[in-house]
Protein backbone atom coordinates (compact mmCIF):
# COMPACT_ATOMS: atom_id res chain seq x y z
CA UNK A 1 0.00 0.00 0.00
CA UNK A 2 1.17 3.27 -0.95
CA UNK A 3 0.85 5.27 2.28
CA UNK A 4 1.93 8.67 1.07
CA UNK A 5 -1.42 8.91 -0.42
CA UNK A 6 -4.40 9.63 2.07
CA UNK A 7 -6.84 7.20 1.53
CA UNK A 8 -10.22 7.22 0.41
CA UNK A 9 -13.27 7.45 2.54
CA UNK A 10 -16.13 5.53 2.65
CA UNK A 11 -18.66 3.86 5.67
CA UNK A 12 -17.23 0.37 4.89
CA UNK A 13 -13.54 1.39 6.05
CA UNK A 14 -15.34 3.49 8.96
CA UNK A 15 -17.18 0.71 10.53
CA UNK A 16 -13.98 -1.38 9.80
CA UNK A 17 -12.17 0.80 11.83
CA UNK A 18 -14.61 0.42 14.69
CA UNK A 19 -14.34 -3.31 14.01
CA UNK A 20 -10.71 -3.54 14.62
CA UNK A 21 -10.73 -1.08 17.17
CA UNK A 22 -13.62 -3.28 19.49
CA UNK A 23 -11.56 -6.28 18.12
CA UNK A 24 -7.95 -4.96 20.41
CA UNK A 25 -10.00 -3.82 22.97
CA UNK A 26 -12.23 -7.37 23.59
CA UNK A 27 -8.87 -9.14 23.53
CA UNK A 28 -6.75 -7.73 25.78
CA UNK A 29 -4.12 -4.80 26.34
CA UNK A 30 -1.77 -6.27 23.91
CA UNK A 31 -2.71 -8.29 21.16
CA UNK A 32 -0.61 -10.49 18.84
CA UNK A 33 -0.83 -9.35 15.12
CA UNK A 34 -1.64 -13.12 13.64
CA UNK A 35 -4.61 -13.12 16.02
CA UNK A 36 -5.94 -9.93 14.75
CA UNK A 37 -5.74 -10.60 11.07
CA UNK A 38 -7.74 -13.97 12.09
CA UNK A 39 -10.29 -12.21 13.74
CA UNK A 40 -10.68 -9.46 11.64
CA UNK A 41 -10.37 -10.64 7.96
CA UNK A 42 -14.06 -12.58 8.24
CA UNK A 43 -15.69 -9.06 9.26
CA UNK A 44 -14.32 -7.25 6.50
CA UNK A 45 -16.70 -4.12 5.19
CA UNK A 46 -14.63 -2.77 2.72
CA UNK A 47 -11.01 -2.13 2.73
CA UNK A 48 -7.82 -4.66 3.31
CA UNK A 49 -6.16 -4.98 7.34
CA UNK A 50 -3.23 -3.42 5.98
CA UNK A 51 -5.34 0.10 4.92
CA UNK A 52 -7.21 0.29 8.13
CA UNK A 53 -4.21 -0.39 10.11
CA UNK A 54 -2.54 2.32 8.53
CA UNK A 55 -5.57 4.70 9.20
CA UNK A 56 -5.11 3.47 12.88
CA UNK A 57 -2.16 4.05 13.06
CA UNK A 58 -2.25 7.07 11.57
CA UNK A 59 -5.33 8.19 13.88
CA UNK A 60 -3.14 7.46 16.91
CA UNK A 61 -5.96 4.49 17.99
CA UNK A 62 -3.41 1.99 18.26
CA UNK A 63 -0.04 1.14 18.44
CA UNK A 64 1.98 -1.82 16.74
CA UNK A 65 4.71 -2.89 19.37
CA UNK A 66 6.90 -5.81 18.59
CA UNK A 67 4.18 -7.50 16.35
CA UNK A 68 1.72 -6.79 19.17
CA UNK A 69 -1.05 -4.58 19.06
CA UNK A 70 -2.85 -2.06 21.36
CA UNK A 71 -4.74 0.40 21.91
CA UNK A 72 -3.44 4.24 22.72
CA UNK A 73 -5.68 6.66 24.89
CA UNK A 74 -7.75 7.41 22.33
CA UNK A 75 -8.34 4.29 20.49
CA UNK A 76 -9.37 3.31 24.28
CA UNK A 77 -11.49 6.51 24.42
CA UNK A 78 -13.27 5.17 21.25
CA UNK A 79 -13.84 1.72 22.43
CA UNK A 80 -15.88 2.85 25.51
CA UNK A 81 -18.97 4.66 23.64
CA UNK A 82 -21.66 3.26 24.09
CA UNK A 83 -22.65 0.65 21.41
CA UNK A 84 -25.81 3.06 20.08
CA UNK A 85 -23.83 6.23 19.97
CA UNK A 86 -22.55 4.79 16.87
CA UNK A 87 -22.55 8.38 15.30
CA UNK A 88 -20.47 10.25 18.00
CA UNK A 89 -18.04 7.18 17.12
CA UNK A 90 -17.72 7.53 13.52
CA UNK A 91 -17.25 11.41 13.78
CA UNK A 92 -14.58 11.13 16.01
CA UNK A 93 -12.79 8.69 13.94
CA UNK A 94 -13.93 11.24 10.42
CA UNK A 95 -12.05 14.05 12.74
CA UNK A 96 -8.73 12.66 13.39
CA UNK A 97 -8.70 11.26 9.90
CA UNK A 98 -9.02 14.99 8.70
CA UNK A 99 -6.51 15.37 11.25
CA UNK A 100 -3.96 12.92 10.08
CA UNK A 101 -4.45 13.33 6.33
CA UNK A 102 -5.59 16.42 5.39
CA UNK A 103 -7.74 15.63 2.76
CA UNK A 104 -8.08 19.08 0.25
CA UNK A 105 -12.12 18.43 0.52
CA UNK A 106 -12.04 18.69 4.20
CA UNK A 107 -10.97 22.80 3.47
CA UNK A 108 -14.66 23.12 2.30
CA UNK A 109 -16.06 22.98 5.60
CA UNK A 110 -14.97 26.31 6.25
CA UNK A 111 -17.43 27.25 3.92
CA UNK A 112 -20.34 25.54 6.22
CA UNK A 113 -22.72 22.89 6.01
CA UNK A 114 -24.93 24.01 2.99
CA UNK A 115 -21.58 24.21 0.70
CA UNK A 116 -20.34 20.95 1.58
CA UNK A 117 -23.76 19.30 1.29
CA UNK A 118 -24.52 20.45 -2.69
CA UNK A 119 -23.95 18.82 -5.36
CA UNK A 120 -20.04 18.09 -6.29
CA UNK A 121 -18.60 19.57 -2.74
CA UNK A 122 -17.54 16.04 -1.41
CA UNK A 123 -16.73 12.80 -2.84
CA UNK A 124 -20.07 10.98 -2.99
CA UNK A 125 -18.30 8.19 -0.81
CA UNK A 126 -17.54 10.94 1.60
CA UNK A 127 -20.57 12.62 1.91
CA UNK A 128 -22.26 9.28 2.51
CA UNK A 129 -19.83 9.27 5.78
CA UNK A 130 -20.81 12.70 7.03
CA UNK A 131 -24.41 11.69 6.71
CA UNK A 132 -24.48 8.54 8.20
CA UNK A 133 -22.11 9.87 11.22
CA UNK A 134 -24.77 12.95 11.83
CA UNK A 135 -22.55 15.76 10.57
CA UNK A 136 -25.41 17.68 8.81
CA UNK A 137 -27.67 17.13 11.69
CA UNK A 138 -28.86 20.60 13.89
CA UNK A 139 -26.72 19.63 16.93
CA UNK A 140 -25.13 21.68 19.09
CA UNK A 141 -22.45 19.22 19.74
CA UNK A 142 -22.00 18.37 16.09
CA UNK A 143 -21.78 22.00 15.44
CA UNK A 144 -19.11 22.73 18.00
CA UNK A 145 -16.87 19.55 16.33
CA UNK A 146 -17.65 20.64 12.95
CA UNK A 147 -15.80 24.51 14.31
CA UNK A 148 -13.02 22.02 15.83
CA UNK A 149 -11.95 21.01 12.57
CA UNK A 150 -12.66 23.81 10.67
CA UNK A 151 -10.46 26.15 13.20
CA UNK A 152 -7.61 23.28 13.35
CA UNK A 153 -7.47 23.39 9.37
CA UNK A 154 -7.34 27.29 9.45
CA UNK A 155 -4.23 26.67 11.58
CA UNK A 156 -2.72 24.97 9.28
CA UNK A 157 -0.58 25.65 6.22
CA UNK A 158 -4.22 26.64 4.20
CA UNK A 159 -3.93 30.01 2.64
CA UNK A 160 -6.03 32.63 1.59
CA UNK A 161 -4.86 31.59 -1.87
CA UNK A 162 -5.91 28.20 -1.46
CA UNK A 163 -9.44 29.38 -0.33
CA UNK A 164 -9.95 31.41 -3.39
CA UNK A 165 -8.39 28.26 -5.29
CA UNK A 166 -10.91 26.11 -3.87
CA UNK A 167 -14.01 28.84 -4.39
CA UNK A 168 -13.03 28.94 -8.31
CA UNK A 169 -12.96 25.02 -8.27
CA UNK A 170 -16.29 24.69 -6.86
CA UNK A 171 -17.85 27.07 -9.07
CA UNK A 172 -15.82 25.05 -12.52
CA UNK A 173 -17.84 22.04 -10.68
CA UNK A 174 -21.37 23.90 -10.79
CA UNK A 175 -20.90 24.98 -14.19
CA UNK A 176 -20.08 21.90 -15.88
CA UNK A 177 -22.77 20.32 -14.22
CA UNK A 178 -25.02 22.83 -15.53
CA UNK A 179 -23.48 22.60 -18.90
CA UNK A 180 -23.08 18.97 -19.91
CA UNK A 181 -25.83 17.80 -17.44
CA UNK A 182 -24.22 15.16 -15.47
CA UNK A 183 -21.59 16.05 -12.34
CA UNK A 184 -17.94 16.23 -13.73
CA UNK A 185 -14.84 14.96 -11.69
CA UNK A 186 -13.04 16.47 -8.87
CA UNK A 187 -9.16 15.32 -9.70
CA UNK A 188 -7.53 18.18 -7.75
CA UNK A 189 -9.45 16.68 -4.41
CA UNK A 190 -7.73 12.88 -5.60
CA UNK A 191 -4.27 13.98 -6.86
CA UNK A 192 -1.97 17.17 -7.12
CA UNK A 193 -0.05 15.50 -10.15
CA UNK A 194 -3.03 15.11 -12.58
CA UNK A 195 -2.23 18.87 -14.37
CA UNK A 196 -5.81 19.96 -14.60
CA UNK A 197 -8.13 20.36 -11.47
CA UNK A 198 -11.78 19.35 -12.95
CA UNK A 199 -12.50 16.44 -15.45
CA UNK A 200 -15.63 17.07 -17.74
CA UNK A 201 -16.77 16.21 -20.96
CA UNK A 202 -17.21 18.02 -24.33
CA UNK A 203 -20.85 18.80 -24.17
CA UNK A 204 -24.27 16.66 -23.55
CA UNK A 205 -23.96 15.16 -26.87
CA UNK A 206 -19.97 14.37 -26.94
CA UNK A 207 -19.27 12.51 -24.20
CA UNK A 208 -15.10 12.95 -24.60
CA UNK A 209 -13.31 13.98 -22.15
CA UNK A 210 -12.41 17.74 -21.09
CA UNK A 211 -9.35 18.81 -18.97
CA UNK A 212 -9.92 21.39 -16.69
CA UNK A 213 -7.11 23.62 -15.02
CA UNK A 214 -9.00 26.35 -12.81
CA UNK A 215 -7.70 30.21 -11.57
CA UNK A 216 -9.01 32.77 -9.78
CA UNK A 217 -9.12 35.85 -8.26
CA UNK A 218 -10.72 38.04 -6.22
CA UNK A 219 -8.69 41.00 -8.17
CA UNK A 220 -10.15 43.60 -9.90
CA UNK A 221 -10.04 42.01 -13.81
CA UNK A 222 -7.16 44.59 -14.95
CA UNK A 223 -5.27 43.50 -11.77
CA UNK A 224 -6.22 39.75 -11.85
CA UNK A 225 -3.31 37.72 -12.77
CA UNK A 226 -2.71 33.16 -12.12
CA UNK A 227 0.67 31.11 -12.00
CA UNK A 228 0.83 28.14 -14.26
CA UNK A 229 3.25 25.57 -12.81
CA UNK A 230 5.40 23.24 -15.79
CA UNK A 231 3.64 20.17 -15.00
CA UNK A 232 0.00 21.93 -16.07
CA UNK A 233 1.80 23.67 -18.82
CA UNK A 234 3.04 19.92 -20.06
CA UNK A 235 -0.55 18.20 -19.56
CA UNK A 236 -2.02 21.10 -21.07
CA UNK A 237 0.21 20.95 -24.38
CA UNK A 238 -0.19 17.44 -24.64
CA UNK A 239 -3.70 17.36 -23.69
CA UNK A 240 -6.12 16.58 -26.74
CA UNK A 241 -8.89 18.43 -24.77
CA UNK A 242 -7.88 20.75 -22.54
CA UNK A 243 -8.91 24.41 -21.06
CA UNK A 244 -8.46 26.74 -19.04
CA UNK A 245 -11.03 28.67 -16.64
CA UNK A 246 -10.14 32.15 -15.15
CA UNK A 247 -12.32 33.25 -12.65
CA UNK A 248 -13.24 36.87 -11.77
CA UNK A 249 -14.58 36.62 -8.10
CA UNK A 250 -14.48 40.24 -7.22
CA UNK A 251 -17.58 41.24 -8.46
CA UNK A 252 -21.50 40.26 -7.24
CA UNK A 253 -21.78 37.77 -9.85
CA UNK A 254 -18.61 35.50 -10.56
CA UNK A 255 -17.34 35.93 -13.59
CA UNK A 256 -15.83 33.29 -15.93
CA UNK A 257 -13.40 33.31 -18.66
CA UNK A 258 -12.45 30.11 -20.68
CA UNK A 259 -9.28 29.59 -22.78
CA UNK A 260 -7.72 27.34 -24.58
CA UNK A 261 -3.24 26.47 -24.19
CA UNK A 262 -2.98 28.36 -27.44
CA UNK A 263 -3.81 31.67 -26.46
CA UNK A 264 -1.79 31.49 -23.54
CA UNK A 265 1.38 29.70 -25.30
CA UNK A 266 2.73 33.21 -26.45
CA UNK A 267 3.04 34.32 -22.59
CA UNK A 268 4.75 30.83 -21.81
CA UNK A 269 8.46 30.47 -20.72
CA UNK A 270 11.08 28.45 -22.45
CA UNK A 271 13.90 26.71 -21.05
CA UNK A 272 17.72 28.33 -21.95
CA UNK A 273 21.21 26.05 -21.35
CA UNK A 274 20.78 24.75 -17.63
CA UNK A 275 17.92 27.01 -16.65
CA UNK A 276 14.60 25.41 -16.29
CA UNK A 277 11.19 27.45 -15.29
CA UNK A 278 9.15 25.54 -13.04
CA UNK A 279 5.89 27.84 -13.36
CA UNK A 280 5.18 31.45 -14.69
CA UNK A 281 2.44 33.96 -14.18
CA UNK A 282 -0.20 35.55 -16.90
CA UNK A 283 -2.20 38.13 -16.53
CA UNK A 284 -6.00 37.58 -17.43
CA UNK A 285 -5.88 41.09 -19.76
CA UNK A 286 -3.23 39.81 -21.30
CA UNK A 287 -5.02 36.58 -22.34
CA UNK A 288 -8.64 38.17 -22.76
CA UNK A 289 -9.77 41.35 -23.42
CA UNK A 290 -12.47 43.71 -21.25
CA UNK A 291 -15.28 43.01 -24.10
CA UNK A 292 -14.45 39.20 -24.81
CA UNK A 293 -17.53 36.60 -24.06
CA UNK A 294 -17.51 35.59 -20.58
CA UNK A 295 -20.48 33.64 -18.06
CA UNK A 296 -21.65 34.87 -14.88
CA UNK A 297 -22.99 32.32 -12.37
CA UNK A 298 -25.37 33.07 -9.83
Amino acid sequence: MNCSTPPKLSIGKLFDVLDLIKIIHDAGSKVDFNKIKEAFEPRLHAAPLEEVLHICQSCHFLKIENNSLGLTPSGIQLSNFNHYDYKIRLRSVIIEFIKAFKPSWAYMMQFGKAFIKAAGALPADTKECFVEAGFFEHDLDVLKEWEVVVRNLKSEEFSRNDEIGLKGEYLTMLFESKRVGSEPRWISRETDAAGFDILSKLDNLNQKNLAIEVKASERAFEEASAHITRNEWNVALNTRNYVFHFWILSSRKPKLFVTSPTMIKTHAPQDYGKGVWESFRVNFSDVFSVNCQFYEID
